[in-house]
């Protein structure tokens, strides 16, 4: 199994949320002589939304090995396709993915998905806790953010425009009575 599947399952298997908040750099370790924005991109920040404690446990082999979905690369793929990859991925790492919320549990955020012009990129956005929307570009240390859900971004070398947003749900969260009552 691949091991940076193997790491995120950790991570969401004992309760993790994506807690970065929205102002939130990505930082550079200087112990590890690490740079956290060059082994993140918008994938990763959008669907996963580590904080900078756990991408000490990450590196470039990560990113080129399962953030970056190198199948994606395929000019043979319709959208639909490449959806189902980026589905699979994030299921592949134990979380649970469904339609778009409005009203979110404790356990659960949204993603939108873009599409670039020429159909050969994708790019992701986070809800943010407070309804505002953050993207991360490559592996810059750019974080973009949005008051509302644009229909299109600018990317370095292309425009992105919205194709999907759905939820992703951490079932190992533990909810509270209380909110599994107002949740029914």
């Amino acid at each position: 199994m691949n091991k940076t599947i193997v790491k995120l399952r950790k991570i969401f298997k004992e309760g993790y949320l994506p807690s970065r908040d929205s102002s939130e750099e990505y930082a550079f370790i200087a112990y590890q002589d690490k740079d956290l924005a060059e082994i993140t991109n918008c994938f990763e920040h959008a669907c996963f939304n580590l904080t900078n404690e756990q991408l000490e446990n990450f590196d470039k082999s990560d990113l080129e090995n399962f953030f970056s979905l190198p199948k994606l690369k395929n000019d043979n793929l319709s959208r639909e396709q490449i959806f189902e990859i980026v589905i699979k991925a994030i299921k592949s790492t134990s979380l649970n993915v469904g339609k778009a919320k409005e009203t979110l549990k404790k356990n659960e955020w949204n993603v939108a998905m873009y599409f670039s012009d020429d159909d050969i990129d994708v790019h992701f956005l986070l809800q943010e806790k407070d309804g505002s929307w953050s993207g991360k570009m490559g592996k810059s240390d750019r974080v973009e953010h949005y008051s509302i859900l644009p229909l299109k971004t600018e990317g370095v070398l292309s425009t992105y425009t919205l194709y999907k947003v759905f939820s992703i749900q951490n079932p190992f969260v533990k909810l509270s009575s209380e909110e599994k009552e107002r949740c029914r």
